[in-house]
């Protein structure tokens, strides 16, 4: 997380609908996601979007996913 936080390229900044990236992220850990859970998407805002770095954002919500597992 400390990486994260450190200042970055502006290159690397856009403009994303956050829903879909966790979509995405939960489709990429699919193969790793135990038989027995179930995952439930409750999305409150899903016409925001977020400017930030897509990529690390969403490694971020793959390790979070993956260490709940």
């Amino acid at each position: 997380m400390l990486a994260l936080s450190r200042k970055k390229n502006e290159e690397s900044i856009s403009l994303f609908s956050p829903d879909e990236l966790i979509d995405r992220v939960i489709e990429t850990a699919g193969p790793s996601i135990p038989p027995m859970v179930e995952i439930i998407r409750h999305y409150s805002c899903p016409e925001q979007c977020i400017n930030a770095n897509e990529t690390e954002i969403g490694q971020l919500i793959l390790n979070i996913l993956i260490n709940a597992f």
